[in-house]
């Protein structure tokens, strides 16, 4: 009786690992075979319809917002507000000491391949280490808008997830450098990694973007709070008061920030 039992028990035993090891084994040949369907363009498409949707996107193309700025430059933090304009491959940037009112401010305009340094009316022209790196940093603005991450000349490669799960898409791009976006499992974009764009066309510090809150423009969801940190020290970091479309054509933007026709 005693044997019977022992070799009963050893029978369940067994039939157990052998689940077990069954499981494992299914899990392991399955983990790989969904992660292979998430493809770079679904995880961009859902990441759109989180954020309101392709046409509430397509229509927030040209985007202004006020608020507030920290900005970490040469050992000193400084706080300034400001008024900020973006649309595709163009932007103007009007800021102010915080400690001022908005009679003293100054503006930065990119438009094109062409920048300004706008202040009491003169407009001078950008130097070209500048617009190089100005022209990226409102690059990266058109890429939170999502949808042009689907459209040419950029280009999407799948990427390992970070350190907190958030899974990422490479962006490529002709005429910057790479981009490393993450999404978190409600798809919302959270954190953005690059190098920005130095003088010459070589690649500065890392730069990493993080991005929490929200605003709407439109049926579109915009961050509110956006973090950039250089090579792990913190750079500039931007608070949106309000934020809504733009509207005007470019030539209209560039008289309201006092640069002259060509």
């Amino acid at each position: 009786m005693g044997a019977q039992h022992s070799s009963g028990l050893a029978g369940v035993m067994r039939r157990q690992r052998t689940l077990f090891a069954g499981a494992i084994a299914a899990m392991c040949t399955l983990a790989p075979v969904v992660a292979a369907q998430v493809s770079p363009r679904t995880l961009v498409t859902r990441a759109i319809a989180a954020a309101g949707g392709a046409r509430a996107a397509r229509a927030a193309s040209a985007i202004e917002w006020s608020g507030s700025a920290t900005v970490h430059a040469g050992g000193r933090t400084v706080e300034i507000r400001g008024r900020w304009r973006v649309a595709p491959d163009t932007a103007v940037s009007t800021t102010w000491m915080a400690s001022q009112d908005s009679s003293a401010a100054r503006s930065l305009v990119v438009a094109g391949e062409r920048g300004w340094l706008v202040r009491a009316g003169t407009a001078t022209a950008m130097p070209a280490d500048m617009l190089t790196e100005e022209r990226h940093q409102f690059h990266l603005y058109e890429l939170l808008r999502l949808v042009p991450l689907l459209e040419s000349p950029l280009t999407l490669e799948g990427a390992p997830p970070d350190s907190a799960g958030n899974a990422a898409v490479l962006v490529r791009s002709p005429d910057y450098p790479d981009v490393t976006m993450y999404f978190d499992a409600a798809h919302r974009l959270v954190r953005m990694v690059t190098t920005f764009a130095a003088p010459g066309g070589a690649l500065g510090a890392r730069q990493e973007l993080r991005l929490t809150g929200q605003v709407r423009v439109g049926g579109f969801r915009w961050f509110r709070q956006l973090d950039i940190r250089r090579d792990g020290q913190p750079y500039f970091t931007l608070r949106i008061d309000r934020a809504h479309r733009a509207t005007g054509l470019l030539t209209e933007w560039l008289r309201l920030a006092g640069v002259p026709p060509a």
